[in-house]
């Protein structure tokens, strides 16, 4: 049989705050909603965390390292070199 958990418990069981898994297992379908009752079924708990785990992110820099001077290679492009006179020219100010 199933054991229905009421979100404090659950919460407690985890250690997150009982209104952001109320919200993950309501966004996930996991909420178990019976009248005014409000349960998370305990065998639900780990897909639950599951579906919570943040995708690793990518790298922020997308740009090419040349082999020997490990400087980062701006393509040549009109707006690019725009930009970089007007960061030359703050400079100078």
């Amino acid at each position: 049989m199933t054991k229905l958990l009421r979100p404090a418990e659950a919460a407690a069981m985890l250690g997150v705050p009982e209104r952001g898994l109320v919200r993950a297992a309501d966004q996930h379908g996991l909420l178990v909603r019976i009248g005014r009752a409000v349960r998370i079924d305990a065998d639900t708990l780990p897909e639950l965390i599951e579906k919570c785990r943040s995708a690793p992110k990518a790298p922020v820099s997308t740009g090419t390292t040349p082999a020997g001077n490990g400087s980062s290679v701006t393509p040549d492009d009109p707006r690019l070199q725009r930009a970089q006179q007007t960061v030359q020219l703050l400079k100078r100010r």
